[in-house]
């Protein structure tokens, strides 16, 4: 994490958590030429959610530049992800961004949270029903995700 992670939150006595902003985590490329459509054969879960992910067919990049999120409900107060790269068509479900669940009480934006422009992708819920509720921020690698920090959901320096 580079200088610019100067925001600090506090977490516990001996806890300190540098949180990131979509701004460290910027792309700068330009759109392909021709967006492709989703390929339901490219991940075994597409065909399940093709309803959602022909409808990402029609939509920008919303995401790290040539990407598509595609949030998939999974009831009240619940979503996970998919992710379309637009310009091969391959379509990724990490892990990490599975079921997240944000029917509790806490200051931030509740759910995920991603840009056009950036890599950086803010989960803020508990993962699964976990029982572990927190506000994780993930940088994308191009095919996953990689954990680049974590804090307590309800700490005042979530959002940024």
């Amino acid at each position: 994490m580079g200088a610019a992670l100067a925001l600090i939150a506090f977490l516990g006595a001996d806890d300190v958590v540098a949180v990131p902003s979509f701004e460290e985590y910027l792309v700068s490329e330009r759109l392909p030429a021709t967006l492709r459509r989703a390929d339901l054969g490219s991940h075994p879960d597409a065909m399940r959610y093709r309803g959602v992910l022909r409808r990402t067919d029609r939509q920008r990049p919303n995401f790290a530049g040539h990407f598509t999120i595609a949030r998939i409900g999974c009831g009240a107060s619940c979503a996970l992800l998919a992710v379309v790269d637009r310009q091969n068509g391959h379509v990724y479900f990490p892990s990490e961004l599975g079921a997240l669940h944000w029917s509790m009480p806490g200051g931030e934006e509740p759910g995920y949270s991603f840009k056009a422009n950036s890599r950086l992708i803010r989960a803020c819920g508990d993962p699964a029903e976990s029982g572990k509720p927190a506000c994780r921020f993930y940088e994308w690698t191009g095919k996953s995700v990689r954990l680049v920090a974590q804090t307590s959901w309800g700490s005042p320096r979530t959002q940024r």
